[in-house]
C-alpha cells in the first residue's frame, strides 16, 4: 500500500473514484488508479511534461522495426512516416571506417 509524506497508507480504491478527467485520467490509464492518487497527493499543483527524446524514439524504432510496421511505428511515436523512414536509414547507415582508396591505381 502506497503511502504519503507523512507515512500514513493511502487507501486503495476500486476505479476511478476520486480521479479527474484528462490528464490524470490519461496517467491513471497507464500507471493504474492508486499511482495517480498517489501523484497528485506528493506532487500537488505540479505541471508534468513527459520528454520524448530521440533516443527513446531511436530504441522504439530499432526494437519494434520488422520491415513492415513502418505506419504503426510512425502511429506510436506520432511522428510521420517520412520521419520514421529517416531514423531507420539512420539506424542502418553503412559507415565506412578507412579511408583506402575504392579503385586500384592504373600505374
Amino acid at each position: 500500500m502506497p503511502r504519503i509524506r507523512s507515512g500514513k497508507k493511502v487507501k486503495g480504491s476500486p476505479g476511478y473514484e476520486g480521479i479527474p478527467t484528462g490528464d490524470m485520467r490519461l496517467v491513471a490509464d497507464v500507471l493504474g488508479p492508486d499511482a495517480a492518487r498517489l501523484l497528485m497527493l506528493r506532487l500537488p499543483k505540479t505541471p508534468l511534461y513527459v520528454p520524448q527524446p530521440e533516443e527513446f524514439k531511436l530504441w522504439y524504432i530499432r526494437t519494434h522495426f520488422t520491415g513492415e510496421n513502418v505506419v504503426d511505428l510512425a502511429n506510436d511515436l506520432g511522428l510521420s512516416h517520412a520521419t520514421v523512414y529517416r531514423y531507420i536509414k539512420k539506424m542502418y547507415a553503412v559507415k565506412v571506417v578507412d579511408d583506402s582508396p575504392r579503385q586500384m591505381a592504373l600505374l
